[in-house]
């Protein structure tokens, strides 16, 4: 049993080495992401509009909020996988 495990964990080991050098994201990923990140930034402004002229609103608050922490979050993709030194 013990051979058998080994087997697997060593089959998988290699099957996720030879996949190692395919590349994700690549240079027209990035744009893409780039891309949508500032798209989002774009419409964070119209949603900053409506919540100053209605700041009760709780819908476009929690639009701009789930907006944001969109663009955050695609921001920190970028800057791990996209971001050249």
């Amino acid at each position: 049993m013990k051979f058998k495990v080994l087997l697997v964990i060593t089959f998988c080991s290699l099957a996720n080495l030879s996949n190692a050098e395919e590349v994700f994201f690549t240079d027209d990923r990035c744009s893409e992401l780039k891309s949508t990140i500032e798209n989002l930034i774009l419409l964070t402004d119209g949603q900053w509009g409506k919540l100053l002229t209605n700041p009760s609103d709780k819908g476009a608050a929690s639009e701009l909020s789930w907006t944001m922490n969109l663009a955050e979050k695609y921001s920190n993709i970028y800057s791990v996988f996209c971001a050249k030194n």
